[in-house]
């Protein structure tokens, strides 16, 4: 299935798709009419929307990949692949609002005189545009880092409208031509402030940093698990995010010579699924190691302290046995 006929296919991606065949032409009514009136808050308005159809453009294309299967090149998935889109949007939003402050206080320092006829129309109809494109996020309840991008896009721009109609009444009324660079660092600090959850929310899943939600349960997850019958230590305990909504685990237990490995997993993985970890890998060695083949890892070595020392090398050098 390619990418036409999943958007064909699936309501909500057809909803953003056609707020997105709407977003792009009136950017080109943006452009034309900011570069005429020689209004920055317009102009920059105008680009804040061209980056807007790129995010949504990419968070459709996230959307239909996220939806693929794994495969043996992409064992996990195509999950990440939002996340990525996120990244790369919060990132453009950041850039976006560094050149619209920068350009903006050049004009605080010698503000030009801006043609206004008009101007707060053309900036309300950009206003019921946006309007539209949160009502279409909020209706069909989407979630996910790219989803949180574009909304985060369309937000911000529907601000930067509400921030161009008021100086276009200041302009027009007063001759307040400061107000349009003034409403136009407001616009950017406005991007700049609301993006910075999402730069640090994409950041920590590429890092496979802890989730902050599972974090401080972490001492009550590793006590539950060594209370378990059985269990005689639990080592290097790993849980990240493998997308927004899917947590994966790792870890490595030392069980006693009599426990039962297969009713131990079970209640291990009963444990941390309990705590969100959707996916849990488990590696289980015997207390008292049996004779077996030396390449076996649990007949690696006969000192359990040996093996949990081993471990703790392997984590500094970025290896686990």
């Amino acid at each position: 299935m390619n990418t036409i006929s999943y958007i064909l296919k699936e309501r909500s991606a057809r909803r953003i798709a056609s707020f997105l065949c709407i977003n792009f032409l009136f950017m080109f009514v943006e452009f034309a009419y900011g570069f005429w009136t020689n209004s920055l808050g317009l102009i920059s308005d105008a680009v804040h929307m061209m980056f807007d159809c790129g995010a949504l453009a990419l968070g459709l294309y996230g959307a239909y990949m996220s939806s693929w299967r794994p495969n043996k090149v992409y064992s996990y998935g195509y999950g990440r692949y939002g996340v990525l889109c996120g990244f790369t949007n919060s990132i453009f939003l950041i850039l976006v609002a560094v050149c619209i402050v920068i350009e903006a206080i050049e004009r605080v320092l010698d503000p030009p005189k801006v043609e206004s006829e008009n101007l707060f129309l053309v900036s309300f109809a950009g206003f019921l545009v946006n309007v539209v494109g949160i009502i279409v996020f909020r209706v069909l309840h989407l979630h996910g880092p790219h989803v949180g991008a574009v909304f985060l896009h369309i937000l911000a721009d529907t601000l930067g409208s509400v921030s161009v109609m008021v100086s276009s009444v200041a302009m027009r009324y007063d001759g307040m031509y400061l107000a349009d660079p003034v409403c136009s660092i407001m616009i950017g600090i406005l991007i700049f402030v609301s993006v910075l959850p999402l730069v640090k929310e994409t950041s920590s899943i590429l890092l496979q940093q802890t989730p902050a939600d599972l974090l401080p349960h972490l001492p009550l997850v590793e006590k539950k698990i060594r209370g378990i019958h059985g269990v005689a230590a639990i080592h290097q305990l790993h849980t990240w995010k493998l997308a927004s909504n899917t947590v994966i685990g790792t870890a490595h237990l030392l069980v006693e010579s009599d426990g039962h490995e297969q009713m131990i997993l079970h209640e291990v993985t009963k444990t941390l699924k309990t705590y969100g970890v959707a996916q849990c890998t488990i590696q289980v060695r015997k207390s008292v190691a049996e004779e077996g083949p030396s390449s076996d890892v649990s007949y690696r070595f006969r000192n359990d302290r040996q093996w949990l020392r081993t471990l703790d090398e392997g984590a500094v050098n970025g290896c686990f046995c």
